[in-house]
């Protein structure tokens, strides 16, 4: 229900501040995923949190969830364990700007970056993230480009696992970048889809689009869920995302040299398909018997 949307972050807050104490007192290692609601829509802070932020719900909503994140940490070091333990914090996607309702998403932003939820353009897919490990992870910020794939082969690499090695793995270890032993990523390319279309190409600075997203003419929903892409002559849309962030001048007949890069990421990509095509994608328009 509504109401009890405004009690959501603060049981998982409690759950997770238990299930710390229970594996840090067994003496067990422990892997916890926290999936916190905010600050997703609908926009229902908890009572103690409601109009403190001064500035509508959406404020209130990320104080809320910055004050459970403490919570959680500040478990982990009641439990003896805060210097033992890899945290890892991060948006699942961008902000909402055009399929707003009421308060919900007054406030958020993806900066100077063009983009919403839904769609596959940088301020879409470009969002903060933070990774914390006392005494292996000295403080510092990067503007090096990691995806949420890299996870999974740089905690294995970590804590001692094996990665399958039967299959194309998308993720890199990162694990030398994180801990500092290099200033630089170990990708400098990412594949963006929508369904298994590949839908958007980062390459260093560059952003390539087969199809490119516009906006929805006479829908509120302007560069989001709702959103329309056009197909170009058979070129794709380049953009440099550091001069032009707001991804407002295609460079294509300018920077075509970049469309070699572009053409051996996407290459590289469908030669793994060969031995390991990917399953059907979700889709609500294409019905199948």
């Amino acid at each position: 229900s509504l109401e009890y949307r405004r009690q959501i972050e603060a049981d998982i807050a409690a759950a997770s501040v238990d299930f710390i104490k229970r594996q840090a007192a067994a003496k067990h290692p422990f892997f916890l995923y926290v999936g916190w609601s905010n600050v997703h829509y609908p926009t229902r802070p908890h009572p103690d949190f409601e109009g403190k932020s001064r500035i509508g719900t959406y404020g209130d909503a990320v104080m809320e969830l910055d004050s459970r994140t403490g919570q959680v940490l500040d478990a982990l070091k009641a439990a003896g364990v805060e210097n033992d333990t890899i945290v890892v914090w991060l948006s699942d996607n961008g902000p909402v700007r055009t399929q707003a309702g009421g308060e919900d998403y007054m406030g958020s932003s993806a900066g100077p970056f063009r983009g919403e939820v839904g769609d596959v353009l940088e301020g879409s897919l470009r969002v903060p993230a933070m990774i914390r490990w006392p005494g292996h992870i000295k403080p510092r910020a990067s503007n090096e480009m990691v995806s949420i794939h890299d996870f999974f082969p740089t905690l294995a690499n970590i804590i001692g696992a094996e990665v399958p090695k039967d299959r194309p793995i998308d993720g890199a270890d990162q694990t030398a970048f994180f801990t500092g032993k290099t200033d630089t990523s170990a990708r400098d390319s990412v594949i963006s889809f929508l369904g298994d279309e590949i839908a958007a190409v980062r390459w260093r600075n560059y952003r390539f689009y087969p199809k490119q997203v516009i906006a929805s003419a006479g829908n509120p929903a302007m560069l989001g869920l709702s959103a329309n892409r056009a197909e170009g002559m058979g070129y794709p849309a380049v953009f440099d995302i550091e001069r032009d962030p707001r991804e407002e001048w295609n460079l294509a007949g300018v920077r075509a040299w970049t469309i070699g890069e572009y053409l051996k990421v996407v290459g590289a990509y469908l030669a793994t398909l060969k031995d390991h095509p990917n399953p059907p994608p979700f889709s609500m328009t294409a019905f199948k018997k």
